[in-house]
């Protein structure tokens, strides 16, 4: 915990959290903590985790994520081997969950998933969660899993202000390595308040990247260098209009590719092609080496705002992906409106699938720098062939 950084932004959850340490599984149990992308809810969650450890002895903390539970009991139920998931929670001494709106329930494993809770419940064990929703947003969950999720402490983690934000901004890019001059945090402050500092963790891994990538290159790699780039232009929006069936011919795969799966709105099918093209000509003029081998062409329903990104998920998983490349939906469709939102929810779940996801918005369809962006994102880990 001594890792955090406390302002009005999270000082009841850091309360809340420090309660949790000395007294788990009474007063506030489930600690169920909430808020917008990039208020710090997976960091509290970890720096909690490592906290309980420590109470005891590095045994029996179960930390995971709603994605990865659901996946976990669905693949005991195909085995028919729920006794695995059972000694997991029988073991455990504390449950945390990431992403608790992202845990993909259905009739079939609807029970199993609550008996998991109903078993740290029954021995008055801590529960800790984390949600992008407040708990009244999330009741046909709470219904699903057969308990509510404001019955012990919920808490809403706040977006931090412009002076709070400058000192996490430095603290964060050097957690990632990334050496920025006091010049240059301040800079990049002072961009994050126009796009939103929510972003923070993305574009410091970007910046972080293309930094190592123009320096070998014995290009100029100040943070000023690299915003025209990568940055300015997504700020800016605009640009033509994408031209739907445009030709493609996929490049040579080289040895070490990676399996890439391109997916569009259903209703932008025509788009495929010139999203997969504009991907690798950016790649290509910007030296981007890793090989791609086209595995999956795919599509999602835009008008359905709920289950579009556990589909991308699924679609995925099955075709065995390594990288995902997105097209957000259009302006008009239902998922518009939300189309950041659903590109966390993708992201995130791709993410616990053990995949990269590159990101382009619709309205940015032609935009370079999104398709820069998309390649610097899928360095995220390194490289799994397939």
């Amino acid at each position: 915990m001594d890792s955090l950084h406390v302002g009005a932004y999270n000082r009841f959850a850091h309360a809340a959290a420090t309660q949790v340490i000395s007294s788990p599984g009474t007063m506030y149990n489930p600690l169920f903590l909430f808020g917008v992308p990039g208020t710090g809810k997976s960091h509290l969650l970890h720096a909690l985790a490592h906290a309980l450890s420590n109470e005891t002895n590095g045994v029996g903390v179960f930390v995971t994520t709603g994605p990865r539970l659901s996946r976990a009991v669905n693949a005991a139920l195909a085995a028919k081997n729920t006794a695995s998931i059972d000694k997991l929670a029988a073991d455990a001494k504390a449950l945390l969950i990431d992403d608790i709106h992202l845990m993909s329930v259905s009739d079939l494993n609807k029970n199993a998933l609550a008996n998991v809770f109903k078993s740290f419940f029954d021995r008055k064990l801590q529960v800790v969660l984390t949600s992008g929703y407040p708990p009244r947003a999330l009741a046909a969950l709470e219904e699903s899993l057969k308990f509510s999720f404001s019955k012990g402490w919920s808490v809403d983690l706040k977006v931090p202000g412009p002076a709070a934000q400058k000192d996490l901004i430095s603290a964060a890019a050097d957690r990632s390595g990334t050496e920025f001059g006091a010049d240059e945090i301040g800079l990049l402050h002072e961009k994050l308040s126009q796009w939103g500092y929510q972003e923070l963790s993305q574009w410091l891994h970007r910046f972080a990247q293309l930094k190592k990538q123009r320096e070998a290159a014995a290009q100029p790699a100040l943070l000023a260098d690299m915003l025209p780039l990568i940055y300015e232009p997504v700020l800016a929006g605009g640009g033509s209009a994408p031209q739907a069936g445009a030709p493609f011919q996929p490049p040579p795969v080289a040895v070490g590719a990676v399996s890439l799966a391109v997916i569009v709105p259903k209703d932008q099918l025509g788009l495929s092609t010139f999203v997969a093209g504009r991907f690798h000509e950016v790649g290509a003029k910007n030296s981007m080496r890793q090989s791609y081998r086209h595995a999956l062409w795919e599509s999602y329903d835009a008008q359905q705002p709920f289950g579009a990104p556990f589909m991308i998920g699924d679609l995925c998983e099955r075709a065995a992906v390594t990288h995902v490349l997105v097209l957000g939906p259009s302006p008009e469709s239902a998922l518009g409106p939300r189309a950041t939102e659903f590109a966390h929810a993708v992201r995130h779940i791709l993410e616990n699938l053990g995949m990269e996801m590159g990101w382009i918005p619709f309205s940015g369809a032609t935009i370079d720098a999104n398709y820069l962006n998309a390649h610097l994102d899928f360095i995220a880990a390194p490289a799994r062939t397939a």
